[in-house]
């Protein structure tokens, strides 16, 4: 994913499975 991670105040749609997709396949990432 590159760019944006929320408008205004809510997350972009499937945000939450992304994040727990990289931690499940332990891929590193920088917020």
């Amino acid at each position: 994913m590159d760019g944006v991670l929320w408008h205004g105040d809510t997350a972009v749609p499937g945000l939450a499975n992304f994040f727990h997709t990289l931690r499940e396949q332990q891929i590193n990432f920088v917020l």
